[in-house]
């Protein structure tokens, strides 16, 4: 159980080298960009790709000796090579964007003076330069107005209502940072406790089931990206009853999904376990054990996934998904010591991670279906009251 060869999983090599083919392929097709674009800067970005591929290839050479102590400097050549291709990335997409007319002040989404006076983007997308001068012409007839009271008072409310909304932008970013943190931290945190107090054995039957459920798990989430599109649609026409039973019909489906993507892992447990632990009885039987959990926990992945996104499209939930999350992501972390304190197998972290999804279905789908932000503050705002 102790044997390095646990350490890293045959799945987890075979990613990497499959990933690593990937990108060689997506290297080449940036670089017949520039033949087709006749930019020559697209070529650049190839190379400037090149350090993060060879980072790539010093993780697949560490792995594939599997993590050897005499290999241990690959890691920080990893390291290096890693924070040199992202350099190189990020300084050849400024070269690339420049050719094509993009100026630092264009970081502004609200300032859109720079790109209606930039004539090499209007020589690049033709198509922007309507609306690009017909802004230009409506604030130079605007302009004469300034100096007139009124011009004052329309002056004076437009910077506010700018300053509003860069407000909103920012709060709603932090939001949405701290919504997504607190999630990959999560994963992290119950990661690394699995491998500081259980061990390789233990964490390599973790990753196993955790990567096989990520797999199926990610497709069955399909019905949050249209019920967000359609459903925020449908709220913001003030079609709410449609809404409602579009989302009510969208949470049917996600279930039977959910519930189908948990019997075909079910029936992967077994070969799954066997394949890619074929050497150690112990952790093959606790991998297979682990399958059960992450089934238990796939039917609530879908429908609070689609919950949280309608909630997110229509704009008015950023603040509270992201607290609830973070305190659920906090309380979880807590209760998952105590769990492997006195329970000290992984199959207790499997039981967190699954009261931690079904935390975030109860606080969601409560949200939404409730007066207060949901589908009843939506009918008040649809007809126009006034909430204290």
């Amino acid at each position: 159980p102790t044997s390095p060869r646990i350490s890293r999983c045959p799945c987890s090599l075979l990613s990497d080298r499959r990933a690593r083919g990937r990108y060689l392929f997506a290297m080449g097709m940036v670089w017949q960009m520039a033949a087709l674009s006749g930019n020559e800067r697209w070529k650049g970005l190839t190379w400037g790709m090149l350090p993060l591929h060879a980072s790539g290839v010093a993780a697949c050479t560490y792995h594939f000796f599997y993590n050897s102590p005499d290999l241990s400097f690959l890691v920080l050549l990893q390291a290096a090579l890693t924070l040199a291709g992202n350099t190189t990335c990020a300084v050849a997409a400024a070269r690339l964007a420049s050719s094509n007319g993009w100026t630092p002040s264009m970081l502004n989404p609200f300032d859109q003076s720079s790109a209606a006076a930039s004539p090499s983007a209007a020589a690049s997308d033709p198509a922007s330069a309507v609306p690009a001068a017909a802004a230009a012409a409506a604030a130079s007839a605007l302009a004469p107005a300034a100096g007139s009271p009124g011009g004052e008072e329309a002056a004076e409310e437009a910077a506010e209502e700018e300053a509003a909304a860069r407000r909103r932008l920012a709060g709603t970013s932090a939001a949405t940072l701290t919504r997504t943190s607190a999630v990959l931290g999560c994963w992290v945190y119950i990661a690394s406790t699995v491998a500081r107090r259980l061990g390789p054995s233990a964490i390599a039957a973790h990753g196993v089931a955790l990567k096989a459920w990520l797999l199926l798990v990610l497709a069955a989430e399909a019905p949050a990206v249209a019920g967000q599109v359609l459903c925020s649609r449908r709220i913001s026409r003030g079609d709410l009853h449609g809404a409602r039973a579009l989302l009510l019909r969208l949470l049917r489906r996600a279930g039977v999904l959910g519930g189908a993507t948990a019997l075909l892992l079910l029936s992967l447990a077994g070969p799954a376990s066997s394949f890619l632990i074929p050497s150690d009885p112990a952790t093959r039987e606790s991998a297979r054990r682990l399958f059960g959990w992450a089934a238990l926990c796939t039917p609530l992945v879908a429908p609070n996934a689609l919950c949280e996104a309608v909630l997110l499209g229509a704009g008015l939930s950023y603040k509270y998904l992201a607290l609830a999350t973070l305190s659920t992501a906090i309380a979880i972390g807590w209760l998952t010591g105590i769990a492997l304190s006195l329970r000290p197998d992984v199959s207790s972290v499997w039981i967190c991670i699954l009261l931690f999804f079904l935390v975030r279905l109860a606080t969601s789908a409560g949200r939404i279906f409730s007066g207060r932000g949901g589908f009843g503050e939506w009918e008040w705002r649809a007809h126009g009251d006034v909430r204290a």
